[in-house]
């Protein structure tokens, strides 16, 4: 499985506006339809679990740990290749500036890993004890202030869920990353989750649509 990720080009993009009207509902008409989350990647990042009931998570798949784990490799081998030339033996020459090109990849790579790894096995859970959504380890309930926890609502201020698309751009190719996202009352969105996997993005926000009593409002036209 191919990991590409790259920059947001745009929901949609060469296609007419997407026309919120058909929900009629008020909240639609004021939330924006343009990706929340600029970016994004070929394949399924999140699945939905249950692990116990009135609880809802989205935990990492194992093609997100892949995906960074490769970029990690990839930093790490730049970054041994480049010691050997800036560093060589006794007996060679000495350090060659060319091992600098090598060891600024790598460290770009290494970067890029780290920060992948934290963005895919970020807690992201739904719990109707605690009536909270959250980002992150702790729910607001448990954290010493409930504005520690940077990502958060109340479940009761949801509104609605949000289901887009953007076109994304790879190396050699382009492809579609699908959105999830949270209406709030207020018209507010938080994202769920940022996926490539179409058919799971649907299932998991029907399920939680279902979870949430909520309506889902799908403008992926695919």
């Amino acid at each position: 499985m191919p990991l590409k990720l790259s920059k947001w080009l745009g929901t949609g993009a060469g296609r007419e506006p997407f026309d919120s009207s058909q929900f009629n509902d008020p909240v639609a008409m004021q939330t924006r339809w343009s990706p929340l989350c600029g970016g994004g990647t070929n394949f399924r990042t999140r699945r939905l679990v249950m692990p116990e009931p009135g609880r809802v998570e989205f935990r990492t798949t194992a093609g997100a740990y892949f995906g960074s784990i490769i970029f990690g490799l990839f930093g790490l081998l730049a970054l041994f290749f480049a010691f050997t030339i800036l560093f060589p033996r006794p007996e060679c020459e000495v350090a060659r500036p060319a091992g600098l090109i090598p060891g600024f990849v790598g460290m770009i790579f290494c970067t890029v890993a780290i920060w992948l790894f934290r963005r895919f096995t970020l807690p992201v859970t739904f719990d109707q004890a605690h009536g909270f959504f959250w980002k992150g380890p702790l729910s607001p309930r448990d954290a010493m202030q409930p504005d520690e926890v940077k990502c958060h609502c109340r479940l009761i201020d949801i509104h609605a869920l949000q289901l887009i698309s953007e076109l994304c751009s790879g190396d050699k190719s382009s492809f579609y990353s699908y959105e999830l996202n949270l209406i709030l009352k207020s018209g507010e969105r938080i994202n769920v989750f940022d996926h490539g996997s179409l058919k799971a993005a649907r299932a998991d926000a029907h399920t939680l649509a279902e979870y949430l009593g909520c309506p889902l409002w799908d403008a992926v036209r695919r």
